[in-house]
């Protein structure tokens, strides 16, 4: 009874495994519709991509459902934005009729809700026991005026310039910090713009660049691999086209999931070219291997294409399963940022996979056999592989100590790591970089921080107005802050 309930299953396990097999070889067969499917895929395509968004913003760099989250959804509720203003600073003499005319030029933007600079700031005055306003004059050297609109040193001036509230938004941001930056490359100075808007928007630029870099040049690298892996141009460029509408299918799906490109979008696109250029490169060749078996076999291109298919195609699924869960593990962080990433390369992994064996058998099962040398370059890297594996086996007490050594040196490095962000690093030597340095050097940095004080009473009660002041003068005295 034993051995017949032990045959049973494994003729059920057989017979399971046959099956799953057989639909990895499924779009070999039914040619129509696994194009209508792609097809679909590229109307899905064409619809979502238009509706990314590049977003860079401070709350994507903790969590957001911690304290410090809720203390500042708080604070932008009871004072309004704090990310509304940016600095237009030029190098030089703070009264210089060029930031006047900046000043003058900027304020009439539409997307501006006002603009302050030397020449139309005001500050309150005591004469003989009355209060009253007047405008800046150069001898004014409090901290009011020194570090806002006026150098540190007297050297530069700044045009404070506040965004309206309906425009402060990547789009609406974009469009003004492009405006601004046209009118100051028409005057004549050297001229540096700052502040959390811009920087921002350099962020959401640096995004957009990286990806166009990024992209092409991963599909570039595998590109070289496809030519050293295949040697036939039909299948470099089958492989090329495979990956790139994997890539592009995850970003769809990415996006329809609600994620946002941002700082690690450019690392979550090539993880997922990657992974598909390898289970790729696996299916061609096996493909290889099979054709050369039997080349003048009739229909060989097609029995090689499902064969090819079924053999690797539930290796290929495991391998891709782990990748993808590992991926999809890092939703579970605390970062949005990190959380995203997550979520994309793990979408990208499976998508590009199941696209890889949408695409790739039907069409090798379409295409003439590879030509001879192909085929032997094909086989002859399997052949290598398999020697490599066979020494490494036979050296394999000196290949264990070596992975010892390595891992004792890598767990020493490891334990160097340094935990480090400087939210402007990534910004470097671009224009927002050296201008963010410019204006924490001679205008008393930027970058606000502000401190929210409460009190069980009215604040303006003058013990209360008393703390206040004693914490102000403290934070003056703070190297750190500028005023």
């Amino acid at each position: 009874m034993a051995a017949r309930a032990g045959g049973t299953h494994q003729t059920t396990m057989k017979r399971f495994t046959e099956h799953l097999n057989a639909a990895f070889a499924w779009p070999v067969d039914h040619g129509r519709i696994t194009a209508l499917i792609l097809g679909v895929l590229f109307v899905f395509i064409g619809l979502t991509l238009p509706k990314g968004k590049v977003d860079f913003s401070l709350e994507q760099l903790y969590p957001q459902d911690s304290e410090l989250a809720a203390i500042y959804k708080e604070h932008k509720a009871a004072y309004g934005a704090d990310d509304n203003a940016f600095f237009v600073a030029r190098e030089g003499d703070p009264w210089s009729p060029r930031l006047n005319e900046a000043e003058d030029r900027i304020a009439a933007l539409s997307g501006v809700e006002s603009t302050l600079s030397p020449f139309t700031m005001e500050r309150l005055e005591d004469q003989d026991g009355l209060l009253s306003m007047r405008p800046l004059s150069v001898a004014d050297t409090d901290p009011m005026a020194r570090g806002t609109v006026v150098g540190t040193k007297g050297e530069g001036g700044a045009v404070i310039v506040r965004i309206a509230e309906q425009n402060n938004n990547h789009e609406g941001r974009e469009v003004l910090i492009s405006e601004v930056e046209a009118i100051v490359a028409e005057l004549e100075g050297d001229w540096h713009m700052a502040g959390m808007p811009v920087i921002r928007t350099a962020y959401v630029r640096l995004v957009i660049k990286d990806m166009s870099t990024l992209i092409p040049l991963s599909i570039f690298v595998a590109g070289i691999f496809f030519v050293l892996s295949f040697r036939d141009t039909r299948q470099v460029i089958l492989g090329l086209s495979s990956i790139t509408l994997g890539m592009l299918t995850a970003a769809a799906a990415y996006i329809t999931a609600g994620g946002v490109m941002n700082t690690f979008s450019p690392a979550f696109f090539s993880v997922v070219v990657v992974v598909g250029t390898s289970d790729l490169i696996h299916l061609v060749h096996r493909f290889s291997d099979y054709i050369d078996a039997n080349p003048e076999a009739e229909d060989a291109t097609r029995i090689a294409a499902k064969k090819a298919a079924e053999e690797i195609g539930f290796a290929c699924l495991l391998t891709t399963t782990t990748t993808a869960v590992g991926f999809l593990a890092l939703m579970w962080t605390d970062l949005p940022t990190v959380q995203m990433f997550g979520l994309g390369a793990g979408l990208g992994v499976i998508i590009t996979y199941i696209t890889t064996f949408l695409l790739v058998p039907p069409i090798l099962a379409r295409l003439q056999p590879p030509s001879r040398s192909a085929r032997g370059h094909a086989t002859g890297g399997s052949v290598r592989m398999a020697r490599l594996g066979k020494w490494a086996i036979a050296h394999r007490r000196s290949m264990l100590a070596l992975f010892a050594v390595l891992a004792v040196a890598l767990a020493t490095l490891g334990t160097q790591t340094k935990v480090s962000y400087r939210l402007l690093a990534d910004l470097g030597g671009t224009s927002a970089g050296t201008s963010q340095a410019f204006m924490e050097e001679n205008m008393g940095a930027v970058l606000p921080m502000s401190v929210d004080i409460r009190f069980d009473n009215d604040a303006r009660e003058p013990e209360n107005l008393q703390a206040i002041d004693q914490l102000t003068d403290w934070l003056r005295a703070q190297p750190l802050v500028g005023h």
